[in-house]
């Protein structure tokens, strides 16, 4: 690996005496880039997805879990099924307006 060091109080004005400047290597990231570079890969090249951050009950955590294990699915996905399922069943039972407001979020 190939370094050289700057003196910075000549480049920058600061008063730190050297810093060491790595050629050909990208510098490390840092953990919040680190954490940006991971929520960007999670949420889709267009970003389909959404990051909801909740706290449940460590039952309901739990029923999610076992659903899930049986089923086969993530829990993501199972929590994704089951609001479809409840949004057909709620939406099957509006009719004109009412269901006008539902998906308008009047």
């Amino acid at each position: 690996m190939a370094a050289f060091f700057v003196d910075c109080r000549r480049l920058l004005g600061y008063t730190v005496t050297s810093y060491m400047v790595t050629i050909g290597y990208p510098m490390p990231l840092t953990n919040a880039e680190k954490q940006r570079a991971y929520r960007e890969r999670h949420l889709g090249a267009d970003g389909e997805k959404a990051r909801i951050q909740l706290f449940l009950s460590a039952t309901a955590k739990a029923q999610l879990d076992r659903l899930a294990r049986h089923k086969g699915y993530t829990v993501t996905a199972l929590i994704e099924e089951l609001a479809a399922s409840a949004e057909r069943r709620t939406a099957a039972k509006l009719t004109g307006k009412a269901l006008k407001e539902y998906y308008d979020g009047e």
